[in-house]
């Protein structure tokens, strides 16, 4: 792919990141909110699951590979949320004359905070 196409895609995703999917109307938040309610969902559902009777290894397999299959694009998402946040941090830091050193802490305060 072309330098240009890919700063071009890099550049809205970017944008969509930083300003659209945070709309309440956006399709980002809602898909957001549909994953985490197939997870509660997919828990509760476990959860039953483990009351009733004991689970084999497999079937614990099975349930944890669709968690993580469920939970993939909410993983995704917010990976590149945090890489943006990262970059405008580093940015930032660089504009108003903080060292690398602070700043690296600053950023290990803010990934404690948003995990």
């Amino acid at each position: 792919m072309p330098k240009k196409l890919r700063l071009h895609f890099y550049d809205l995703e970017r944008q969509i990141i930083q300003y659209l999917s945070w709309d309440k109307s956006s399709p980002v938040v809602k898909k957001i909110a549909e994953i985490l309610e197939k997870q509660k969902v997919a828990l509760e559902g476990a959860a039953s699951d483990d009351s009733q009777e004991e689970e084999g290894l497999q079937e614990m397999t099975v349930r944890e590979s669709r968690e993580k299959a469920l939970l993939r694009p909410y993983n995704v998402f917010f990976a590149r949320v945090l890489n943006i946040a990262a970059e405008s941090l580093f940015d930032l830091c660089q504009k108003i004359g903080i060292t690398d050193e602070i700043s690296e802490i600053i950023w290990c305060v803010v990934k404690v905070l948003l995990s």
